[in-house]
């Protein structure tokens, strides 16, 4: 007898086990940027602007690594069909090489880097960072299997554990006079501690092994999700060296404050979405009417969370800023207006990106970035010419919503996804958005102490917006207890 197909509404607990896996991945990220935050406004007061530039120049030649480390193997282990055991110790092999090889060329050419960027004593913190490279190969073939399960419960735990050991390893150093090292130390502690417990609770694990027809097939499904995580992460990154090379370690920084302020309410997002929407999406593959109307459900319920925060920290940028981190982050406040643009923007292309790499359109995906990526490298030199770190700040944004918006609705209308009630599930998030805004420029206006500014701007504009907001999100409630229901 055939086994049940995944993927279709007869799957029994597909339902659950999603809502079940985005309430613990929201869980866990919204607690980890908590606590990230948390410790930001502690390091903001204890380092320097050029302690956070050292750090994000090593910081950032880690990511570009590691978007590549694995060979774009663990997205094609967590959308392939059926069991992992006969490619699971041959992916193993090839991840764990990878990462090794990856990470002795990124020591040997650490000075190189960090003087290419202007800050040639971030040398020492780049060659520290390069074993994270093979932390993150020892515990990527778990990692799958926990998304691959929708295991978001262990992987909270993970992501927990490290925090709890990352945060005062960071503060602690930071306090001794450390300075860069003490996020460089802390990040590598941290980074060891949520692989080894990620290996741990995972539902399978693999020894090395090889067989080099599996390993060719690995690589070809493997070769086109890297290529796209590649061209993703210039797409964020490419802002760093830019400021790095025409501004300085002290002006990037600040960029950086902003940059990471903006980006914590959407990385909760991203990361909790991705977490399950990939696996989610791959399961429905088979049936179109259940993928459109959920996508249609997660946008509109993801924007309805992303675009009112996103107002929030854009039209009360300068006194959050002032007060929580102090005057002299106050130039942070610039960029950060349209970073949170940017930031919505990118919540909304990443669900768009899981969707189509679970239907087997990742090529597509690729080649909206790699435009996104030719079109974005000479705006943000003109913006740094132009207007320093918030002209650079603002031509990211301008291009991503001018540009790559279109281009993506563009290719949901070719997968035949239902591009016109998307754009309506999304109109109550805008409309709250900008009430938000309307708020904090009349509290900015008649108020100017920060404290009283956040309190009751904020409080308001987040009041307005959960009741602009009520029908959308007990729509997405009514909508996925319906589609457990069919699950069932």
């Amino acid at each position: 007898m055939d086994a049940q197909r995944p993927g279709t509404v007869d799957d029994p607990g597909l339902g659950r086990q999603v809502r079940s896996g985005l309430a613990w991945s929201f869980a866990n990220q919204l607690l980890g940027r908590i606590g990230t935050f948390a410790t930001g406004v502690v390091l903001a007061r204890i380092l320097a602007p050029e302690d956070f530039g050292a750090y994000a120049v090593a910081f950032t030649a880690m990511l570009f690594l590691m978007a590549v480390n694995d060979a774009g193997l663990v997205q094609a282990l967590v959308r392939r069909p059926g069991s992992l055991d006969d490619v699971g110790p041959t992916a193993t092999t090839l991840v764990i090489a990878i990462s090794v090889v990856l990470s002795a060329a990124f020591v040997a050419v650490a000075g190189l880097y960090a003087t290419a960027m202007g800050a040639p004593d971030a040398a020492g913190v780049v060659r520290l960072m390069a074993l994270a490279l093979v932390v993150d190969g020892l515990g990527a073939v778990p990692t799958a299997a926990l998304t691959r399960a929708l295991a978001q419960a262990r992987r909270t735990a993970a992501d927990t554990a490290g925090f709890l050991v990352s945060a005062p390893v960071t503060i602690g150093l930071a306090a001794s006079g450390f300075g860069a090292w003490s996020l460089g130390i802390g990040h590598l502690a941290g980074n060891v501690v949520v692989t080894a417990v990620a290996v741990a609770l995972a539902p399978v694990r693999y020894r090395p092994g090889w067989d080099p027809m599996v390993a060719r097939q690995l690589l070809g499904e493997g070769a086109p999700l890297a290529a796209t995580t590649l061209v993703g992460f210039g797409l964020l990154n490419l802002d760093y060296l830019v400021i790095g090379r025409t501004l300085g370690p002290a002006q990037l920084g600040v960029y950086v404050l902003a940059f990471n302020l903006a980006s914590w309410p959407v990385n909760v997002l991203i990361t909790a979405i991705r977490n399950v929407s990939l696996a989610g999406f791959a399961r429905l593959q088979r049936d179109l009417p259940q993928l459109r109307s959920g996508f249609v459900r997660a946008m509109a319920l993801t924007m309805a969370l992303t675009l009112p925060v996103a107002a929030l920290l854009g039209g009360f940028a300068r006194p959050l800023i002032g007060f929580v981190y102090g005057p002299r982050w106050l130039p942070a406040a610039g960029p950060l207006r349209f970073l949170v643009l940017l930031g919505a923007a990118r919540v909304a292309f990443d669900l768009v990106w899981d969707l189509l790499v679970a239907l087997g359109r990742g090529r597509l995906a690729l080649g909206i970035n790699v435009i996104w990526l030719v079109a974005l490298a000479p705006a943000l030199v003109v913006g740094a010419t132009v207007g320093g770190i918030t002209g650079v700040a603002a031509a990211h944004a301008l291009v991503a919503v001018t540009l790559v918006g279109p281009l993506y609705l563009g290719a949901l209308a070719r997968v035949t996804m239902p591009v016109r009630a998307l754009a309506g599930s999304l109109l109550r998030p805008v409309v709250a958005a900008g009430a938000v805004l309307l708020v904090a420029a009349t509290t900015t206006v008649l108020v100017e102490d920060p404290f009283p500014v956040l309190a009751v701007g904020g409080t308001v504009a987040g009041l307005i917006s959960l009741a602009l907001l009520a029908p959308t999100l007990r729509l997405a409630r009514a909508g996925a207890g319906s589609e457990g229901a069919a699950a069932r």
